[in-house]
């Protein structure tokens, strides 16, 4: 949520505009945990103390009542498990707790042995989206020997989304009180918003008014106080209804890009920051499992204004054309006979699948750069008229309002693009191929924006000269 770190908000405007949607929503106490040692190299991983201190302030002055704290997503990969000293760790509120991510690719034994690590470090470990990795889904064992060893089991808000892949996945684990917490996981105001309110209702209307204030209001309150959380006995996979319980201090939690939790003053009744009434049981209803294994494309949990729609994956195939008129002598077990008429045989090369996935990246990657360039060319047409009017109030306010609506454009773009990397670099590790094209696309990415920005800064160069700016 910190303006210009990583892959959250761009700006100082849209980080704001979290916060606004947060503080709606009934949040009061926000984590940025930006993430750190991701090797897409995120930008103002250096810069974050410095733009933390500047935002705090800002919220403050806005909101009062809002207090936000520092903290990060470690990402530990196979590399780093060996030099665990050398590892760069921001805890939540200077606490013991760390939240660390891995690769979708990640073994059970290398989960078990950074929680080992830190453990011996001095620290506590949260595993953050428990529910997207492989290793440990629907193994229930394990995830209760890394509860066990010592770790904290953190799901995202989306995947309660009935719509979510990971529907069915959170589901069981809720039905074995084996999740902690939940977390927004929120990155921006489009396509991962902050908000957990809704979540939170359907859940305490399905599994209960105990198992929901666990995990959405006191332990968050727990993890930024730094004391130990509170756990339930597991149970084999029978939902457990507990009673309903008074909080002294109830808090709404939301981890990823921010961890946001809710306050609510000892013995007041919750008001419109946070409505407890109970929802139908169908907005948490489990849907088929999403298994996306050897298919080709890109899944995008996108839940659009909090009403559970979600962009549903695409694939990105190609067809062999056939050449009309073209004799094609095959043999009989149809293979073709490249001793006769040699000059019309056909040789069909197929691709591997990592090929296939790369390429269908790629071409998403593609089409998002030509609807970039295009939605900014007809800005900066917009933006030449603009400059050129007469009228100095007018001409202000036009240049004004095209340059907000550029860094929408931008803003846009970088979120789409860096998610869609994101999950790229999660599916090729997931299936053991190698990530150099990840930074390559990245890479050009930044020199498409440059390239594509150049004739906006001449302008405003111009611009600025003629009116001694």
């Amino acid at each position: 949520m910190l303006p210009g770190v990583d892959d959250g908000p761009v700006d100082t405007k849209k980080a704001l505009e979290m916060i606004e949607a947060s503080y709606i929503d009934g949040i009061r106490h926000i984590v940025m945990t930006s993430h750190l040692n991701h090797p897409l190299g995120f930008s103002g991983e250096d810069d974050y103390d410095g733009i933390f201190c500047d935002f705090k302030k800002l919220v403050k002055k806005k909101y009062p009542d809002l207090k936000i704290y520092t903290g990060s997503e470690v990402y530990i990969s196979r590399k780093i498990l060996s030099e665990m000293d050398k590892l760069d760790i921001r805890t939540i509120n200077n606490s013991k707790y760390v939240l660390v991510e891995f690769s979708r690719n990640v073994k059970f034994y290398e989960m078990d042995m950074a929680v080992h690590e830190l453990k011996l470090m001095g620290y506590k470990t949260i595993i953050a989206h428990i529910e997207q990795y492989h290793a440990v889904r629907e193994k229930y064992e394990d995830i209760r020997q890394l509860k066990a060893d010592g770790a904290v089991i953190q799901c995202n808000n989306d995947s309660f989304n009935k719509k979510s892949r990971y529907s069915n996945v959170v589901g069981e684990l809720m039905k074995r009180n084996l999740v902690d917490f939940v977390a927004s996981d929120c990155h921006n105001m489009d396509d991962r918003a902050p908000g957990l309110k809704k979540t939170y209702k359907s859940v305490k209307s399905k599994y209960g008014r105990e198992s929901g204030d666990r995990i959405f209001l006191e332990n968050p309150e727990r993890l930024i106080k730094g004391d130990d959380l509170v756990v339930l006995p597991e149970t084999k996979g029978k939902a457990v209804i507990g009673r309903t319980s008074k909080l002294k201090f109830a808090a709404v939690a939301a981890v990823g890009i921010c961890v946001a939790v809710l306050f609510i003053s000892k013995g007041i009744s919750p008001t419109v920051d946070i409505e407890v009434a109970a929802v139908e049981d169908s907005t948490v209803t489990d849907v088929e499992k999403y298994d996306n294994v050897d298919k080709i494309g890109i899944a995008t949990d996108n839940i659009e204004n909090n009403d559970g729609d979600i962009d549903n994956a695409e694939s990105f195939g190609e067809e062999i054309e056939s050449t009309e008129g073209e004799d094609v002598n095959l043999p009989a077990d149809g293979t073709t006979d490249k001793g006769v008429n040699e000059e019309n045989s056909i040789e069909i090369v197929e691709e591997s699948h990592e090929e296939l996935l790369v390429k269908s990246y790629v071409s998403f990657l593609e089409d998002l750069e030509s609807e970039y360039i295009d939605t900014c060319e007809g800005y900066y047409s917009m933006l030449k008229a603009a400059i050129d009017l007469d009228d100095e109030t007018e001409r202000d306010a036009r240049v004004e309002g095209i340059l907000d609506e550029l860094g929408s454009v931008e803003s846009r773009s970088d979120n789409q693009v860096y998610k869609t990397l994101y999950d790229m670099q999660n599916d090729l590790e997931e299936y053991k191929y190698s990530v150099a094209v990840v930074k390559e696309l990245r890479e050009h990415y930044i020199e498409v924006k440059m390239e594509v920005s150049e004739d906006y800064k001449i302008q405003l160069e111009e611009y600025g000269n003629r009116n001694n700016i």
